[in-house]
């Protein structure tokens, strides 16, 4: 739990009548105020209760995605292909 900065960009693309294609995407999440449950000696009301953590956690990357199209159906190379 917390609060939380997200951002996502991406773009899609093809190349070569669609024969090569793909995603390029980028994240960027930022998370503050984090919650931990702290757990409670016994014998206590209550097993856990909630704290404050200070600091935060980033995730952040790149994403890539590639799609190839299988080009070996000419004649040069009949029956070769996967």
């Amino acid at each position: 739990m917390g609060n939380y900065y997200k951002l996502r960009v991406g773009i899609d693309f093809a190349l070569f009548n669609y024969k090569l294609s793909g995603t390029i995407d980028y994240f960027n999440r930022n998370t503050t105020d984090l919650l931990f449950q702290f757990l409670n000696y016994q014998p206590a009301p209550a097993g856990f209760y909630w704290i404050n953590l200070d600091g935060n956690v980033v995730n952040s990357g790149v994403e890539l995605t590639f799609e190839l199209e299988n080009v070996l159906n000419n004649s040069k190379f009949k029956g070769l292909g996967w």
